[in-house]
């Protein structure tokens, strides 16, 4: 909600939130959860899994063991080839082509959309913009790089 300055309140259709550091990825695992708990889409471009282990201090570990226990979860990641040594059991995953590398990171969660930031001195924030036309217009892009990309087979795999 967002108060107006005639002291009325109107309902916010769209939101940001920043996360920094690793209270900040706690909070955002967090909040993954409990938006896809009775399950939904994920979308992961350029993304891999352990590209931010170092900002998770293990709680990682408890929250895809979480994750992985919904049912209706359609999680895909698309990353780089070798990225995520260890696939998560829940995901589908398919490689990029190389020349893709450099493009901007995000991750897709119900209408949440993620762009990973990094400033000087390695700190890491996430920032997250809930929009559903946003939400919907990268699960687009997504489905059109996904039909591009080389695979592994099956879940995990």
């Amino acid at each position: 909600m967002a108060f107006l300055d005639d002291d009325g309140v109107k309902i916010r259709k769209k939101e940001a939130r920043t996360y920094s550091g690793k209270a900040g990825f706690r909070q955002l695992l967090d909040h993954i959860y409990e938006t896809v708990k009775d399950g939904g889409p994920i979308r992961q471009f350029n993304f891999g899994d352990l590209r931010y282990l170092e900002y998770s201090d293990n709680f990682v570990g408890e929250h895809l063991n979480r994750m992985a226990s919904i049912e209706n979860l359609d999680a895909k990641v698309l990353e780089m080839e070798g990225d995520t040594e260890t696939p998560v059991s829940y995901c589908s995953y398919r490689y990029l082509d190389k020349s893709f590398r450099n493009m901007a990171p995000w991750y897709l969660y119900g209408d949440h959309l993620v762009h990973s930031l990094t400033e000087s001195g390695n700190k890491r924030e996430f920032v997250a913009i809930q929009s559903k036309l946003l939400a919907q217009r990268y699960l687009n892009e997504f489905d059109i790089f996904w039909s591009m990309a080389g695979s592994r087979k099956g879940k995990g795999k």
